[in-house]
């Protein structure tokens, strides 16, 4: 069976899937959106061009800041060690536990 566009073949349903859709909740249907772009506007054109788009407002001087103290901050063997007994404590904790439940388990009463 051959791949064709779905303006060929709309799906089961009989929507044309080539068309702007919008699911609504409340009422659990699918309904067709008249949307159109406006060629003269540069954002609408540009969407698909990620970080190279213009940029609509300048660096901020106290975010930069921020994420180059939250860079610093984060050691990524500091992180790993801090897991590590992280999983650690909680394996013992759980294993503890488990013996302690044993044990009342294990007493006649």
């Amino acid at each position: 069976m051959s791949q064709a566009s779905t303006a060929e073949h709309p799906d089961v349903r009989g929507f044309d899937l080539s068309v702007c859709a919008q699911y609504l909740l409340s009422t659990h249907t699918l309904t067709r959106v008249d949307a159109r772009t406006n060629p003269h506007c540069y954002f609408e054109a540009n969407v698909a061009t990620g970080d190279q788009r213009l940029a609509v407002a300048g660096e901020h001087a106290k975010a930069t800041l921020e994420r180059a103290r939250r860079r610093q901050a984060q050691s990524p063997l500091g992180i790993r060690g801090a897991l590590l007994l992280d999983d650690g404590l909680c394996a013992a904790r759980n294993l503890l536990a488990s013996l302690v439940c044993r044990r009342r388990h294990d007493q006649p009463g």
